[in-house]
């Protein structure tokens, strides 16, 4: 799905960036160039962020419950 309709940007693309790396908005946009035009797709971007955000910590939650 299109996030980001002025640069052509998918929640796929973001996705990647964010596993690649990007954990934050800055760095997403100096990437992506997302909610760099008018901005409509920085909620989206920002919720891709937080559950990405979400997943990582609770993978690390998981392991530490393990050991």
């Amino acid at each position: 799905m299109f996030v980001c309709i002025c640069t052509g940007v998918t929640d796929t693309e973001i996705k990647q960036s964010i596993a690649a790396g990007c954990r934050d908005m800055a760095s997403l946009q100096a990437e992506l160039e997302v909610a760099t035009c008018c901005g409509r797709c920085g909620d989206m971007c920002e919720k891709l962020l937080s559950e990405s955000h979400h997943v990582h910590t609770r993978s690390i939650d998981i392991a530490i419950q393990v050991a």
